[in-house]
């Protein structure tokens, strides 16, 4: 089976995912060798302090949990010639342009075959062209973000809030994430569980005149796993809110 690999422009995380598949659009398909992606490398910061041994570990986040580098992927994409051809060195050239003008130096979406759920965001440096008799082929880098992120956000609505305390469950892939919080009306929100320690009691209300409000507060960061909340409203009314955010995964 052949597969090529689907690329999308990536102007913002939350942007529309609309994907271009290289063997559908180009007829490049994903070589099997040569191929990697690099492993997730820790990002590490010691400090040492006078009249004290060794020194001390501060690469962990401000919330407790280890952050990483960026990685790196390395692919070649492929396209078979007819031996011999010179109309096919001419193909492969003006193939190689069209490509190059729409990808080369881009920040992209890269969606590979083995999971097509998630897609890696980084950006993307073409190499040369190079052929034997039986394929043209171009090596493609990635400097890419640490986790392969979900195309679609994670969107939790709830709709049964009352003016008493109700525990709600949400569930997270690998990476930590602050989600966004859309609120309806004057709302308090506790996360029952965080990286370091129980979050405090957060109260989030309504600029005045409007009848909606996001807001993304360090307090309420998602953990990997089953993550706990309490949430309540001040005056019965709407009684809902939408957590939204974006998962991902090693």
């Amino acid at each position: 089976m052949v597969y090529g690999i689907k690329l999308s422009a990536d102007n913002d995380y939350a942007a529309t995912y609309a994907a271009v598949d290289t063997y559908e659009e180009y007829g490049l398909a994903l070589a099997f060798a040569p191929f990697s992606i690099s492993a997730p490398e820790v990002r590490t910061e010691y400090k040492e302090v006078r009249g004290m041994d060794g020194a001390l570990d501060v690469s962990e986040s401000p919330q407790g949990y280890p952050v990483y580098e960026n990685r790196t992927i390395k692919l070649r994409l492929f396209k078979a010639v007819r031996p011999f051809m010179a109309c096919d060195i001419d193909e492969l050239m003006q193939l190689r342009t069209t490509f190059l003008a729409r990808w080369q130096g881009r920040k992209v979406r890269i969606t590979l075959p083995d999971d097509e759920t998630h897609y890696w965001v980084g950006r993307l440096s073409v190499g040369d062209l190079e052929t034997d008799s039986n394929f043209g082929f171009f090596d493609c880098e990635a400097v890419v973000y640490p986790y392969k992120l979900k195309n679609e956000s994670t969107a939790v609505e709830i709709t049964d809030l009352t003016t008493d305390w109700q525990t709600y469950t949400l569930t997270n892939e690998r990476r930590f994430v602050v989600p966004e919080i859309t609120i309806e009306q004057n709302t308090d929100i506790q996360m029952l569980q965080g990286a370091l320690s129980v979050p405090p009691e957060v109260n989030l209300e309504l600029p005045s005149g409007e009848t909606s409000a996001t807001f993304r507060l360090p307090d309420t960061l998602l953990i990997e796993g089953t993550n706990q909340f309490r949430a309540k409203v001040a005056t019965a009314g709407t009684n809902s809110l939408t957590i939204t955010y974006r998962e991902g995964t090693f």
